[in-house]
């Protein structure tokens, strides 16, 4: 794909203004809801896209330069809310541990959930969705159509609805079990 700026600073505007909108959400999403948090980390990743335009290739399919531009964002966003906390100051500290564990758990659940399925791309698929990847960006990574990559995570949560259910008919035949006795 022919770009029609060659100067840095016309390939970056360009760059910019392509994935404005996804670059956005990202921030949005990452500040919690919190528009003046997520204009503070929009400016974070475009300087951060700034310092690796070298890095992003110039004749490359549209959606392979969105994955690129994701991924560099996503990156820049870690730096930027290392140790930052949603805004919580209604709630009581032991709530918010609280909260915190919880989250812990429903993340070391899924992650148990992921490990247990039956197949590598399955598990590939699910990682990179859970990682915030779409459909697309998923698709290219491992080669296969958005469709396949939707069966794949589809045939996926089946397995681990399976997996669930089977534990849960475990747990309860164990928990019947020591009550007889």
């Amino acid at each position: 794909m022919e770009r029609s700026t060659t100067s840095p600073a016309g390939r970056y505007r360009e760059l910019i203004m392509r994935h404005r909108r996804m670059l956005r959400l990202l921030c949005l999403r990452r500040a919690h809801g919190d528009p003046s948090v997520a204009d503070d980390f929009y400016q974070e990743v475009v300087l951060s896209l700034w310092r690796y335009l070298d890095g992003i290739l110039t004749d490359v399919h549209p959606l392979q330069e969105r994955v690129y531009v994701r991924r560099a964002a996503l990156f820049a966003l870690g730096h930027c809310t290392r140790g930052r906390k949603p805004d919580v100051e209604r709630l009581e500290a032991e709530m918010t541990m609280a909260l915190d564990e919880l989250d812990r758990d429903n993340e070391r659940f899924l992650d148990d959930l992921v490990a247990a399925l039956p197949s590598d791309s399955e598990r590939q698929a699910v990682g990179l969705y859970r990682s915030g990847y779409s459909y697309d960006d998923i698709g290219l990574f491992l080669g296969i159509s958005p469709n396949a990559v939707a069966q794949r995570i589809h045939r996926a949560v089946e397995h681990m609805r399976q997996i669930y259910e089977q534990e849960q008919r475990t747990i309860k035949t164990i928990s019947n079990g020591t009550e007889e006795q």
